[in-house]
């Protein structure tokens, strides 16, 4: 019964559009605007559509009186004092017009938008690591419509689909871990992992698809090093008195897998030894320092050596020492019990260094315990001197690892108003760690704590939405990178990801559904107005998400949902609360979409989580509450409806992009922008039904779109109203 009644109320919505389009009334007192020509009088540079789509046209149109040196850069061929040119540029595109004009020099610029069909580009966690390296995957995307087809090749090698895009090279990989299993392509624009198990180097690619079949394309490079993932040695005994025999042993692992061992145990460049364990027998006295190679199954080579290796050969009687531990690995913190077997021992005396750092831990005999505190890894070493003066050792390799956790307090801020959040940092043992923010490119903007030494338990960092230099961040996602020291080496922190990743639809039947997941992802409802556009009487679909999310919302036809006339947002970064839109009926060109008998229009909305510790800064500038007065504009008529008059509300102080599209055409007329309008209710911006070459716009419909534009250059949703334009 609910899924009825929504497809009734959106077929009412569509019978609207055909019926109720001549409504409309009006009167304001005259003042038309004129051409805004900067400082330099007479001089006029403008295009027919400031905004247009990726294979489309707009032409330059300019007029210098008495002008000379003039130029257009980039070139679009001779310019004279007056005249127009069609341009079809591939990409957005800022054009400068210079030259003189009465004595007065100038450079006016024009900036000409193209918006793609489709795009697609790719953010990785990595670019760079050792074998197995592990990396996600974000595709950024944008269309003129919706972009319902993702495809990925992460070897770059073809992959093992071909999904219609042709053989061999073109064939893109099947996607595990999504919503619908084994599939071979995303919808929804979901982050991909994918674990590079081999040496080498790799370009990931994805192809994305719009619903009118555009396609785009994008690449990202991969460096994957060689290296073990770890490596634990021993000699035992590591000491005793020529001849005697020692046992070796590596315990080596690798992504590729191990292919061979080839010992050199006395340091002569002979291969002594050709598999990962085996004995010796040292019938010279000295000191010796045995190597191993370890080749892997691609044939790559690491040479290793090792302070658990080392082995003292004497001439004279020497104690032997043998050490048993309880647990060899683990993590911080660790705790070891070392117990020892001895022979030849004379009144010794026992000295345990059991963190390697030269000074004796214990003097205990027989057994000694020690808990490591920090990752690394530590050669615990017992020494015995002989009353006579002889020296008997015994070295095991300890491996330590991170035990630590991630939380974030405040999820959402705005650092404007004095808000921040704090990064919990939960550790069992010390760690000698850093943390850095990086924004939604991946570019660190923030060194929020240099390597340093943190003592165990719960560690907080305040972060205040700023970067390095005190300056307050743009809106956005911003997440942490935390990294902890292991000897020489940093290692990445693995963070939580519990609820990341997942995708949701807000649902008009109460409750919605995640994806993976029973927990409720918010509601969506539709008003019960019908579509009206030129009485300013829209549908609004109200929406809420419980969830920080990149959101998506477009318009699909029932029965055809692969169709998408009308597109409001996509992975557009969103704290948790709540958002309407008001559609009127609109394609996203902005011309009105057609009566429909037998199929409805119906929203699509969804989100897809951002990762647990990622923070959103909120404080974005917002515009609502548009209303336009007449809603039927005259612009010849001096008496009657000559000027359009457009009143708002802005949440903050910012510049106001006005975007006027016709209805009929589906093109843009008109756009302009207003510097410095102050917040709250302003009535500041009007239009005289001039187009952006200032000429009269032709009778009938208009879209107005109205957007601010923050000091980041970052503009918000714009809100809506339809107008028409009569002579």
């Amino acid at each position: 019964m609910q899924a009825t009644l929504i497809v009734r109320t959106l077929l009412c919505l569509v019978v609207a559009l055909t019926v109720v389009a001549c409504n409309g009334g009006g009167g304001s007192s005259p003042n038309p605007e004129r051409p805004i020509v900067d400082d330099v009088t007479g001089v006029t540079f403008s295009a027919a559509r400031q905004s247009i789509t990726s294979g489309e046209s707009t032409s330059v149109v300019w007029s210098v009186p008495n002008g000379t040196s003039l130029s257009i850069q980039p070139d679009i061929g001779a310019v004279q004092n007056s005249g127009s040119v069609l341009i079809t540029p591939a990409e957005t595109t800022l054009y400068t017009l210079t030259g003189d004009s009465e004595g007065v020099p100038f450079a006016l610029k024009l900036t000409v938008n193209v918006v793609p069909l489709a795009d697609v580009a790719i953010q990785a966690s990595s670019s760079s690591g050792t074998a197995p390296l592990r990396v996600t995957f974000t595709p950024i995307l944008a269309s003129a419509t919706a972009i319902n087809r993702i495809f990925w090749d992460f070897e770059g090698d073809g992959g093992s689909v071909d999904a219609g895009l042709g053989e061999g090279a073109l064939g893109f990989d099947r996607l595990s871990g999504l919503a619908s299993g084994t599939a071979n392509y995303d919808v929804t624009g979901q982050d991909v992992t994918y674990v590079y198990n081999d040496v080498g180097n790799y370009t990931a690619r994805v192809r994305v698809l719009d619903v009118d079949g555009n396609a785009a394309d994008a690449s990202f490079d991969v460096v994957v090093a060689d290296a073990l993932s770890s490596a634990n040695f021993r000699a035992e005994p590591n000491s005793g008195t020529v001849p005697f025999t020692v046992s070796f042993s590596s315990r080596a692992t690798d992504a590729q897998g191990i292919s061979s061992y080839a010992w050199d145990i006395d340091s002569d460049g002979i291969t002594d030894l050709t598999r990962s364990s085996g004995s010796f027998r040292f019938e010279e006295p000295g000191e010796y320092a045995p190597t191993v190679q370890i080749t892997d199954r691609q044939g790559q080579v690491t040479t290793l050596t090792s302070p658990a290796l080392q082995v003292s050969a004497y001439a004279t009687a020497a104690p032997t020492v043998r050490l048993r531990v309880n647990d060899q690995d683990g993590e911080a913190p660790h705790t070891v019990e070392f117990a020892a077997s001895v022979s030849g021992v004379d009144d010794a005396q026992w000295a345990w260094d059991l963190n390697g750092d030269g000074t004796p831990d214990s003097t205990a005999e027989a057994a000694a315990t020690f808990t490591y505190n920090e990752p690394g890894t530590y050669y615990a070493k017992l020494v015995l001197r002989n009353a006579n003066g002889s020296i008997g050792t015994a070295v095991r390799q300890i491996d330590v690892t991170a035990s630590a956790t991630l939380a974030v307090t405040q999820s959402a801020f705005d650092p404007t108003a004095g808000q921040s959040t704090q990064f919990v940092l939960e550790s069992a043992g010390s760690l000698m760690a850093s943390i850095d923010i990086k924004d939604e490119r991946g570019v660190v903007v923030n060194n929020l704590l240099a390597l340093t030494q943190l003592p165990a338990g719960s560690n907080s960092f305040s972060w205040n939405g700023t970067d390095n230099a005190g300056n307050v961040l743009p809106p956005g996602a911003y997440s942490p990178v935390v990294s902890y020291q292991v000897g020489d080496s940093l290692r990445v922190l693995e963070l939580p990801n519990e609820s990341g990743n997942r995708v949701f639809y807000p649902s008009a039947w109460g409750g919605g559904s995640c994806r993976y997941s029973s927990v409720d992802c918010g509601s969506l409802a539709i008003s019960a107005n019908e579509i009206e556009p030129f009485n300013n009487n829209p549908v609004v679909y109200a929406f809420d998400t419980l969830f920080n999310a990149r959101m998506t919302g477009y318009v699909t036809v029932i029965g055809s949902e692969d169709f998408a006339p009308a597109s409001f947002f996509r992975d557009r970064v969103m704290p948790k609360g709540s958002y309407s839109i008001n559609w009127f009926g609109e394609g996203t060109d902005g011309k009105l979409l057609p009566y429909r008998d037998s199929r409805g229009y119906l929203p699509a909305i969804f989100g897809i989580t951002l990762p647990d510790t990622t923070v959103v800064l909120t404080h974005d500038t917002s515009v609502s509450d548009l209303t336009a007065q007449p809603n039927i504009l005259f612009p010849d008529n001096d008496q009657r409806g000559s000027v359009a008059k457009y009143t708002f509300t802005l949440s903050k102080a910012a510049s106001v992009e006005l975007r006027i599209d016709s209805t009929d055409a589906g093109v843009e007329v008109y756009r302009k922008t207003f510097n410095n309008v102050p917040a709250g209710q302003s009535s500041l911006i009007s239009w005289n039904g001039r187009n952006n070459t200032g000429d009269l716009v032709a009778p009938g419909g208009y879209r107005i779109s109205i957007s601010a534009v923050d000091s980041f250059g970052l503009k918000s949703l714009p809100v809506r109203a339809m107008q028409r334009v009569r002579y």
